[in-house]
């Protein structure tokens, strides 16, 4: 097995780290044990991973709460646990964190890297761990580990062949036949897996490859050998195929999002109009009634990709400064994750139409994105092709994940032979490889976190003018790596401008409110370029990462007693920072 990266570093993609780091009641000891061990050498079913999450609650109870936020197509639950200190302020009014995995009901190994990121966390914390004490302290994770629960039940409960359940649960009618999962495919050997089958047929499409095991396409000027029919199954509705018609084969939820989402002609899978899965519109309604959330992360399979939005190539508009954001962030996962690749979906796969990267970056204004995790290692790469998989079979999993092909009797079609991949052999690595997998991820998505745009309010002066009048002078900082809001979302209007309001009593009257030249100190006219229409909320747009900007009143107090000022800057995804000021 190979050696699991245990080292947690505090990088930045600036000149500083994450803010100001909380200091630690007592020294961080790596080698101390965790409040709650788990074991991340095994795949989780859906109960168990529900049931994790509630050890999780009633181990950390100061630092998490665990709840319903949905139900399936079959009625299970959708189960999120948040965590964040709630000592240390309003959950809603800190940066908000999103991770979901396991959208495909396949991709299994999303659902144990969001697990383990809310398992890090709370144990690390509990550590004092001071990188992720400020994590936890300052910022609120929402973790949905398993968004198609239905299938990840059907992945563990019912045989399955590499490529299922992708979908949900929903009747679809796969062959057009006017019937719906009628001819789904079938474990006829009992062997729990559903495989291929063949027949021998001298004009058959299929030639016996340079192993034995595989079989290669003939080419025009050769006879065949086999005739490949398809998943183990029966044909019942006897159209000549078997296993073409499985249970909810037409539905991708990933295709269901509200933004960029195109009909099913244009974009297979999409569903006959946004959210009609309840499992999309339950996390559409919950990251809607979560404005603080900003930065999003999605577990896929399989590739080893780092993707972010714009995943619809027709539609992308590709904005420069967030895409140098976007693209940055991919390069430092480079640094945890060095076998993979980063860039857009369309780059890389294909164009997709309705799904969660562009939802959440183009209508919730959050950083978004999709890790797909998995890939064969590189020694296993030289070429490309099955032989090397087989290798792999031999040589790594020692011969689990390809089923050697043995006679069987069909009702139908006589003596054929079954065999191949089993579910395990293209998508989901061997279990001795999750905790690795676990924690390369999940060290990426908190260096994301801890980069987020951080407001301060570094300086607030006042200087009195004479005859009552003060300039009062403020400078507010955004001490994180990233700006306060992608650049498209402040385009198309998506999420609000960053505002900074001028707290004061009655006898304090504001003349004139404007933002000031940084090294400017006396007060002109060129510091006050335009007049708002409400001088005591300045609307400052978008404050980049590692920036600042000066504001300046002009306010005039009546009467002798002092009065005091709060300036307060605050948007809903990065929280409000605050500093007085006295008038004497």
């Amino acid at each position: 097995m190979r050696k699991v990266l245990i080292v947690l570093g505090t990088l930045a993609l600036g000149a500083t780290t994450v803010g100001r780091a909380a200091v630690a009641p007592k020294p961080y000891v790596a080698t101390a044990p965790v409040k709650l061990p788990m074991d991340f050498n095994h795949f989780y079913p859906y109960e168990e991973i529900v049931d994790a999450l509630h050890r999780l609650n009633r181990a950390f109870p100061q630092l998490s709460k665990v709840y319903t936020v949905g139900h399936s197509r079959e009625g299970r639950d959708l189960v999120v646990i948040e965590i964040t200190n709630y000592a240390k302020g309003d959950p809603a009014k800190k940066p908000g964190i999103f991770i979901d995995g396991n959208i495909h009901g396949n991709e299994i190994q999303g659902g144990e890297v969001a697990l383990y990121t809310a398992w890090y966390l709370l144990n690390r914390y509990d550590l004092n761990d001071p990188y992720a004490r400020k994590l936890v302290d300052d910022r609120t994770w929402y973790i949905l580990p398993v968004v198609n629960v239905d299938s990840r039940v059907r992945f563990f409960t019912q045989p399955q062949d590499p490529n299922t359940p992708r979908h949900n649960s929903k009747p679809y009618d796969n062959d057009r036949d006017g019937l719906v999962d009628e001819d789904p495919p079938m474990d006829l050997d009992g062997d729990g897996q559903i495989l291929e089958m063949r027949i021998r047929d001298p004009f058959g499409n299929m030639k016996p490859g340079p192993d034995p095991r595989e079989m290669d396409p003939r080419d025009t000027f050769e006879r065949g050998t086999w005739r490949l029919l398809g998943n183990e199954g029966i044909d019942h509705d006897g159209d000549g195929r078997t296993g073409e018609d499985d249970i909810g084969g037409g539905m991708d939820m990933n295709r269901n999002y509200p933004a960029n989402w195109a009909p099913p002609h244009r974009q297979f899978g999409a569903g006959p109009y946004p959210t009609s899965e309840p499992e999309i519109l339950a996390e559409v309604l919950f990251t809607d009634a979560h404005p603080n959330i900003v930065l999003v992360q999605n577990y896929h399979n399989n590739g080893n990709f780092i993707l972010y939005p714009p995943s619809d190539r027709a539609s992308a508009q590709g904005n420069a400064a967030d895409v140098q954001v976007l693209n940055a962030l991919g390069q430092r996962g480079l640094k945890f994750l060095p076998d993979y690749t980063q860039g857009t979906s369309f780059d890389l796969l294909y164009s997709v139409n309705g799904g969660s990267l562009d939802f959440h970056y183009l209508m919730h204004g959050a950083w978004a994105f999709t890790n797909e995790l998995w890939r064969l290692e590189p020694q296993y790469r030289t070429q490309e092709g099955s032989d090397q998989q087989l290798k792999y079979n031999d040589e790594v999993v020692h011969g689990m994940w390809f089923t050697p092909w043995h006679k069987f009797m069909h009702p139908q079609f006589g003596e054929v032979e079954i065999g191949g991949w089993n579910q395990f052999s293209s998508r989901v690595p061997p279990a001795d490889y999750l905790p690795e997998m676990c924690q390369r991820n999940c060290l990426f998505t908190l260096f994301k976190a801890s980069q987020l745009a951080e407001l301060s309010v570094e300086e607030a002066t006042a200087e009195a003018l004479g005859g009552g009048m003060y300039k009062v002078k403020v400078r507010v900082a955004n001490l994180g790596s990233l700006p306060t809001r992608p650049a498209e979302t402040a385009r198309n209007g998506a999420e609000p401008p960053l505002t900074v309001a001028f707290g004061a009593p009655a006898s304090v009257q504001i003349i004139a409110a404007g933002s000031a030249q940084r090294f400017t100190w006396a007060l002109r006219a060129t510091e006050v370029p335009k007049q708002p229409r409400d001088l005591a909320l300045l609307k400052i747009g978008t404050l980049a990462g590692q920036s600042d900007v000066w504001l300046v009143w002009l306010v005039k107090k009546t009467g002798s007693a002092p009065a005091s000022i709060t300036i307060t800057a605050a948007h809903p995804k990065t929280g409000e920072a605050s500093r007085d000021v006295m008038l004497q």
